[in-house]
């Protein structure tokens, strides 16, 4: 009986050698994957990325790209600045390490790590970003073990897949998301403008009201964060200017028609009381006209008018100070 047993549960050579291939066949797609997931790098994760960013990945590109990309100072902030062309501002190299749905502590936590020898710090701020109702404190989303949080990526499906696409996009010609410069590319946003012929702001400001300023809990502690960016960078000598980002007129009207705009007056107060001389673009007639923004998105401004609020408003500011 026993003898019977061991015999029908012996290994045949057959199943051996399917084993073994099998073996060497799963062995060779993982370090196909890790191969692949390293040097196309979807992510920006290494900076081995020759191919350029196809998906949409800025905190992860611009963690990586601001230690590489020889620069002295910085843009931070949301995705209204990271419109913003470092190439068309004059005198100062610029990195725009603005990212989408920026928050205050996302702001400071990114400065905390790469924030060290730049001459100039420029912190574009608008009231969206201080709501905690609409969006909840968050966690510093650029601690990343290294061993760990590599592993994963280079074994990830998902960042495979990430990295084929990018391929394939390259191949067919088509644009990046981000630009080395940390530009967000505004080529598709451009292109989709155009097939406006008019303005069509309501889909936009419908997403505003039920979103961005709705529920409206003003953060105090953001204002604390904004505190915590000012003793820092002054802790490390490097000059802080603040802008309040401007604001098409539809937009301005739908804040204080909501319950947000009785904290609209209350937070430029808070930020004049951290950082004096805050340039103010938001209630400024000349900004609040709407050829300055996508006719489509009266939130954003087109990048010529971020390159002017640098040319115009921000370098007088770096001077005189």
């Amino acid at each position: 009986m026993n003898s019977s047993t061991s015999n029908s549960e012996r290994i045949t050579p057959q199943s051996a050698r399917f084993i073994v291939r099998f073996a060497w066949v799963a062995g060779a797609f993982l370090l196909f994957t890790m191969a692949v997931n390293y040097f196309v790098d979807p992510h920006y994760r290494f900076g081995t990325n020759r191919i350029g960013v196809y998906i949409s990945s800025e905190r992860e590109y611009k963690a990586t790209a601001v230690q590489i990309y020889p620069h002295d100072g910085l843009i931070v902030g949301n995705s209204k600045p990271s419109i913003i062309d470092p190439l068309k501002i004059d005198n100062i190299r610029f990195f725009n390490a603005g990212f989408a749905s920026a928050k205050p502590e996302e702001i400071y936590a990114f400065l905390q790590r790469y924030a060290h020898d730049q001459k100039v710090v420029v912190l574009a701020l608008d009231f969206g970003m201080f709501n905690e109702g609409a969006a909840p404190i968050r966690t510093d989303p650029f601690e990343r073990p290294f061993f760990s949080d590599a592993c994963r990526y280079l074994l990830s499906l998902t960042s495979f897949q990430y990295a084929m696409e990018g391929l394939f996009r390259k191949v067919a010609g088509q644009g990046v998301t981000i630009l080395p410069t940390g530009q967000s590319n505004p080529e598709p946003y451009l292109k989709k403008d155009k097939l406006f012929t008019e303005e069509h702001y309501e889909p936009a400001l419908r997403l505003l009201r039920e979103d961005t300023f709705n529920n409206f809990d003003y953060s105090e502690t953001r204002i604390g964060y904004i505190e915590k960016i000012r003793d820092l960078l002054k802790e490390r000598g490097i000059q802080l200017i603040v802008f309040i980002s401007p604001e098409n007129d539809a937009v301005l009207d739908l804040i204080h028609s909501l319950p947000a705009g009785d904290d609209f007056a209350r937070w430029k107060v808070d930020l004049n009381r951290i950082v004096p001389n805050v340039i103010d673009l938001s209630d400024d007639p000349a900004w609040q006209a709407h050829k300055n923004y996508f006719l489509h998105d009266p939130y954003h401004y087109f990048p010529e008018a971020g390159t002017r609020i640098m040319q115009d408003h921000i370098l007088p500011a770096i001077e005189t100070h």
